[in-house]
């Protein structure tokens, strides 16, 4: 039986495996522009880093430990992408309209950005 807790555990752990690549994107599009101040870009972009990767850590370690693994993403057209998991030998499917996940890793960052409570 798949639960509540497990889904909650892996749709997290999708979010911040995007938002880890949207912010490396974006590190790259700021870094190489020219902007006249980079330092403070570069901080900033350390310091997102650090705890999504702590975030995503903590997840893996939830994951393990309950039996969770993402053994496929698929982007199934240009609407939707299908993430394939396993739940202690059960298989299932998460679907994301790809403007949802868009939106909610969005959220997720915006919120990173402006509360600073890195």
């Amino acid at each position: 039986m798949i639960e509540d807790t497990d889904k909650n555990i892996i749709h997290q752990y999708i979010l911040f495996q995007y938002l880890e690549r949207v912010v490396d994107r974006d590190r790259k599009v700021i870094l190489s522009s020219k902007i006249k101040f980079h330092k403070p870009y570069e901080h900033l972009f350390s310091e997102i880093d650090t705890y999504v990767f702590e975030q995503m850590k903590e997840l893996k370690k939830q994951m393990s430990k309950r039996g969770l693994k993402i053994i496929n993403e698929e982007r199934e057209d240009d609407f939707t992408t299908e993430f394939q998991y396993l739940c202690r030998g059960y298989q299932s499917v998460f679907r994301f309209w790809n403007i949802a996940l868009r939106n909610q890793v969005e959220s997720l960052y915006s919120k990173l950005l402006i509360s600073r409570e890195l």
